[in-house]
């Protein structure tokens, strides 16, 4: 059952992040560079989708990998996060989609920059994936913390209207219960 949490909790995070960073950030990365150097870069519809799903399929795939690769990953959330950042985007460059390799190849003697660009958005992207799908489990761990907590307990009581009433608290009486002889 943690697997699934935890796996859960990475593919949510990794869909979000990338969609963000990778996807969004990608596409107005293109335009800084294109904008930087000069050239005119008309950012198409077709590539805009295919980024967007390149980045909702790599969020899928980066959030699935993350908790099997994340115990040889530093330590710190920001090193882990952007050890896995910069891993993805080795891994991203030859599987770039087409429409998106065409208008990255406008850009001549400007790939530095492009390089340096991307890699701070990968980075950026492992880290918000890192914090994220964190906080995610730790907001289901505490939902089925409290479920399962043996002091809260769940009982029928009748009130001076005889009206039925169930109530969850950590052993105190309503107003309602109180009134009852």
């Amino acid at each position: 059952m943690r697997t699934i949490r935890v796996v859960t909790a990475s593919v949510v995070a990794g869909i979000l992040s990338a969609f963000l960073f990778i996807g969004v950030g990608g596409r107005a990365a293109m335009k800084f560079i294109a904008l930087m150097s000069g050239h005119e870069l008309t950012l198409s519809i077709e590539g805009t989708l295919a980024a967007l799903v390149f980045s909702t399929s790599i969020g899928v795939a980066g959030g699935v990998v993350f908790p099997l690769l994340q115990r040889y990953l530093p330590r710190s959330l920001k090193a882990k996060g952007g050890s896995f950042g910069l891993m993805v985007f080795v891994v991203l460059i030859p599987m770039l989609p087409s429409a998106v390799r065409e208008e990255a190849a406008a850009l001549d003697e400007y790939i530095p920059l492009a390089i340096t660009v991307f890699g701070l958005l990968l980075m950026g992207y492992g880290v918000v994936l890192e914090a994220m799908a964190r906080s995610l489990l730790e907001l289901s761990r505490r939902k089925t913390s409290v479920l399962n907590d043996i002091s809260y307990e769940v009982r029928p009581n009748l009130t001076t209207q005889s009206t039925h009433h169930t109530h969850i608290s950590r052993r105190q009486e309503c107003e309602l219960c109180e009134s009852l002889p």
